[in-house]
């Protein structure tokens, strides 16, 4: 069990979407609506993508987000095997969901998604 608590919170909030990017390699959406879940959700995949440098995996326990932090609880497992599944979350502003893109064709789904995504300035 792993327990990380960030405190990061105006990176991870989309107030410096640059810092955010250079530390967790993620844009944030500055949204009053989704600030705890996304920042929860960024802080997860930099640990997923940390522990699968080191042939490990995660599997979250709980996760909480408080008004100047977020803390999420992980389960630790060496699993090689494990490492070679990724996901990717894209959020549909438009829309207002979100989508998840799995599997071997993960280039060929995110190609076709951006070919047909329309671009609206904020």
């Amino acid at each position: 069990m792993l327990c990380v608590t960030c405190t990061d919170m105006a990176a991870l909030g989309g107030s410096h979407p640059e810092t955010c990017y250079g530390r967790y390699g993620a844009m944030p959406i500055q949204s009053a609506r989704y600030l705890q879940e996304l920042a929860l959700r960024i802080l997860l995949q930099t640990m997923s993508t940390t522990a699968a440098r080191y042939g490990r995996t995660i599997k979250p326990i709980l996760s909480v987000g408080m008004a100047f932090y977020v803390r999420v609880f992980v389960e630790v497992n060496d699993d090689k095997a494990g490492v070679s599944i990724h996901y990717l979350l894209h959020f549909q502003l438009d829309l207002g969901r979100y989508l998840i893109v799995t599997g071997l064709s993960l280039l060929f789904q995110l190609e076709h998604l951006y070919r047909h995504m329309e671009y609206t300035a904020l």
